[in-house]
């Protein structure tokens, strides 16, 4: 991962704590996150999704 992607999954997990879970829909759709996945992300958004895919599953195992 490059610093920018660093940083981004940094926002993530700072969101989780904040919000006590994310989905795709959120990181697709919301502030901060849908500026700047594409730029930083490029190619790799379906890793991505499935990073925040394993974290909601983690937090929410029922709607996982």
């Amino acid at each position: 991962l490059n610093s920018d992607q660093e940083e981004y999954l940094a926002t993530i997990i700072s969101y989780v704590c904040e919000n006590g879970d994310i989905t795709v829909e959120t990181v697709v759709n919301d502030d901060p996150f849908a500026d700047n996945l594409n730029p930083i992300f490029g190619a790799y958004i379906f890793p991505l999704a499935q990073y925040i895919n394993n974290i909601h599953g983690v937090i929410n195992p029922v709607t996982a």
